[in-house]
């Protein structure tokens, strides 16, 4: 019959919509290197997950190792956060984490997805830099980055880029492509600035290397002046 039919259509074009899945938007997110990410975090260490609200993704961990801002044996709770609803990271039940957390405003800690938070048969990079840091005292630390010209991509002519602070003052001139690094920098907080004749730069910016062996990563966006500015500024 006709109207049995339409009914049979009716209910494959149903099923077809209950079917298509929901679309999935790749999470790109470029997670900081270990000597940035580790000083960045307020707590980082390893324990078992024990997922305790999956909706609300609350996860509970003891503390087995301890690196920074916890204790061993502790228990703490961790929630998830992401960029979107398919980017939350989603712990595991009863896997081993290395885990780099933040405090939360409301209390308790978070670990997103774009930090490196792994699982531990994952993060032996991670762990072996984790144990040596939490011990070390003296390493010194690392400032490094790259120059670009607005609209144009990396700063190719050289510049002199300045670092100060504390006992330290050192400049140097970029390389290739607009890359500039300071090794062997004591913990503590510099002035990072960049000059280029003919090219706005912008104001210095204050960055922190917060312990022995950190690496603090910087990128400075830089515009051309006009023309008629370089002229009077030559004259």
């Amino acid at each position: 019959m006709p109207g049995g039919r339409c009914s049979r259509v009716a209910s494959a074009l149903c099923l077809l919509v209950l079917v298509v899945p929901r679309p999935i938007y790749a999470c790109r997110c470029g997670a900081p290197p270990v000597c940035e990410a580790f000083w960045a975090a307020d707590a980082v260490f390893v324990g078992a997950a024990d997922v305790i609200a999956e909706q609300e993704q609350r996860t509970r961990f003891r503390v087995e190792e301890a690196f920074r801002g916890v204790r061993q044996n502790e228990i703490v709770e961790v929630a998830s956060y992401g960029v979107g609803w398919s980017c939350d990271y989603g712990f595991r039940q009863g896997t081993r984490y290395l885990v780099f957390a933040n405090k939360r405003q409301t209390g308790g800690w978070r670990a997103g997805l774009c930090s490196r938070t792994k699982p531990l048969d994952e993060a032996s990079h991670d762990l072996g830099y984790a144990r040596t840091a939490s011990r070390e005292t003296t390493a010194p630390g690392r400032v490094y980055g790259t120059a670009w010209i607005v609209d144009e991509g990396p700063l190719l002519e050289p510049a002199t880029v300045s670092l100060k602070g504390s006992g330290y003052a050192v400049s140097k001139s970029t390389r290739g492509r607009g890359q500039f690094e300071f090794d062997r920098v004591p913990p503590g907080r510099y002035r990072l600035s960049i000059v280029r004749p003919g090219i706005l730069a912008t104001p210095p910016v204050t960055i922190a290397v917060n312990g022995p062996g950190a690496c603090v990563r910087h990128i400075f966006n830089l515009s051309r002046q006009p023309a008629g500015t370089r002229r009077k500024e030559e004259l």
